[in-house]
């Protein structure tokens, strides 16, 4: 957990817990718009997650070939 992304990689991971948490069946039902506000907070953040998680990875992998 010492590597930054490391910690990105658990970010995205527990945003995609959240998400299948939110999917379930009594969330859409019974609170949609919780359901709403979850898939966009969490999306967004996954997708900043995932992007730097990408970006680390090819810096590192362009610094190992130098």
């Amino acid at each position: 957990m010492a590597a930054p992304q490391n910690h990105v990689g658990l970010m995205g991971l527990i945003c995609v817990d959240c998400l299948f948490f939110f999917s379930t069946q009594f969330w859409p039902r019974k609170a949609f718009n919780v359901f709403i506000a979850t898939h966009i907070s969490w999306l967004t953040i996954l997708i900043f997650a995932v992007s730097i998680q990408h970006a680390s990875v090819e810096a590192e992998q362009s610094h190992n070939h130098i």
